[in-house]
């Protein structure tokens, strides 16, 4: 996942990603691991805004979806 801690390293206003959960077996398609993060963002100096946020979230969404054919459950 090393990629992916870079992906979000790379972007203002957070931390790097904790995954807390990797789950392989029934209800996974064969061949595909389920994980679980945990992403936590902030900013220095001031409180983000919804939007901040949500745009953010969605940019690292999209990159998984995109390089590695993620799917959000």
């Amino acid at each position: 996942m090393a990629p992916f801690k870079r992906l979000v390293a790379s972007r203002p206003r957070r931390s790097q990603p904790s995954f807390f959960d990797r789950y392989q077996g029934k209800g996974v398609p064969e061949g595909s691991i389920s994980i679980s993060i945990r992403l936590t963002f902030q900013a220095p100096d001031r409180t983000l805004t919804d939007s901040e946020v949500q745009t953010s979230f969605d940019t690292i969404l999209a990159a998984l979806v995109r390089e590695h054919g993620a799917v959000q459950r």
